[in-house]
């Protein structure tokens, strides 16, 4: 029994066109498989790689831009071996099919492209889905300016990173690019005369003049132990991946007010909501309001493919969910159309954002009690906060998506 897969069947940057010939008689078949499809995955510029069974089918999708993309599929024969070979790569239990299971591995393609992979295992009623996360190594980090950042947002978040302490967020849903706007934040940071230390799970960015320390979970050594290491270290700067338990919040924001200059991330709809969130994590309003300096809240768009994007009427729907009574005059609307060079009418993706300042006023009005709504319209009232759905506007306005793309993303 063989099989050749012509995969993908999206449009690819860079793909070969060759197809993966699958022998099932061969036991060296689901490891030739498992590194094309891989390979395929990188090539694309795909961050994620799903494993779905079905009763008669292997569902294969790539997640490119924030979006998920089929694959050809597989005939159901292949799911097991494929699926054991794949957890053999990160080292999991492959005996092991009902508890869910995550691992992780290194893999070098064919061209010398290195990328770290984070895989997760999950049951289903079909069979185990497989989740590989894929993130390229060496990368160098974005400068502020590159992000996307109006002059108004940047200059807010200039002034956060030039303070000697204080606690910096950043807020947004998985995949929105929180950590790369730590990274850029970062550097802008003089690492000659100061030590900066990042805690990551994983280390997602190589960057000069740091020191990177790796969380590891499975032998204790989670955020909130690495920052209390970190902290006998003598650091001037700490990135801490995430802030997601009451000790590492509270260990974040008391370091924030002892010298250090701290930059993390939360998950959180809003950068008023990240203020809310570290009150649910047991951290006295006191010493939010002492440490917080700043949250960045953000969202990645596709960008539309200025090839072959084209003017057209906006919806009635999508206007609405951003405010709009209508078009606005002397405003040209685009959306995806697609062409070869692209991928279903987009090329790469776009930040957009909305900066908390923490000015005085705010300080002395926070209270864990109070209204998060309420703090958010003070916030604005004030020109503290610059709010997430203008800059979709612009972004918008500028022809860099679609309004039915802003529609979709933003909450």
């Amino acid at each position: 029994m063989s099989k050749s897969l012509d995969l993908p069947s999206v449009p690819s940057k860079r793909h070969s066109n060759a197809p993966v010939v699958v022998h099932g008689d061969d036991p060296a078949a689901m490891i030739s498989l498992q590194e094309r499809l891989i390979e395929r995955a990188i090539e694309a510029g795909a961050s994620d790689l799903h494993i779905e069974p079905y009763p008669e089918r292997v569902r294969l999708r790539i997640r490119v831009d924030g979006w998920l993309y089929e694959l050809d599929p597989l005939p159901r024969w292949m799911h097991g071996g494929l699926v054991s070979r794949i957890k053999v790569l990160a080292e999991m239990d492959v005996t092991e099919r009902r508890r869910p299971q995550d691992g992780r591995a290194v893999f070098r393609s064919a061209s010398g492209e290195t990328a770290d992979l984070r895989i997760a295992t999950a049951a289903t009623q079909h069979g185990e889905k497989v989740v590989v996360r894929i993130l390229p190594q060496s990368r160098e980090p974005p400068d502020l300016q590159e992000l996307g950042l109006d002059r108004e947002r940047l200059a807010c978040v200039a002034r956060y990173v030039e303070q000697p302490c204080g606690l910096i967020l950043t807020a947004g849903p998985t995949g929105a690019g929180k950590t790369t706007t730590l990274y850029a934040m970062l550097r802008r940071i003089n690492a000659v005369g100061r030590n900066v230390v990042t805690l990551e799970d994983p280390i997602e960015y190589t960057l000069a003049n740091a020191v990177q320390m790796p969380v590891r979970r499975a032998i204790g050594f989670d955020f909130a132990a690495a920052l209390r290491a970190v902290l006998r270290q003598d650091p001037d700067v700490i990135l801490v991946g995430e802030i997601r338990d009451e000790e590492t919040a509270r260990i974040a924001v008391r370091s924030a007010t002892t010298g250090h200059l701290v930059l993390s991330s939360v998950h959180t709809n809003s950068a008023a909501e990240s203020v809310f969130r570290l009150f649910e994590l047991g951290v006295p309003e006191y010493l939010v309001a002492t440490a917080l300096t700043g949250v960045v809240s953000q969202r990645l768009v596709r960008r539309l493919c200025r090839r072959c994007r084209v003017e057209a009427e906006p919806s009635p729907g999508a206007l609405e969910r951003l405010g709009m009574a209508g078009p606005e005059a002397g405003v040209r609307y685009f959306t995806s159309a697609g062409c070869p060079a692209c991928t279903g009418g987009f090329d790469g993706r776009v930040g957009i954002f909305e900066t908390l300042t923490l000015e005085p006023d705010l300080r002395r009005r926070l209270t864990a009690a109070g209204d998060c709504m309420a703090f958010e319209r003070r916030a604005l009232s004030l020109g503290a906060l610059q709010p997430l759905r203008s800059s979709a506007i612009a972004a918008v306005r500028a022809g860099e998506t679609s309004l039915e793309e802003v529609a979709r993303v933003l909450p």
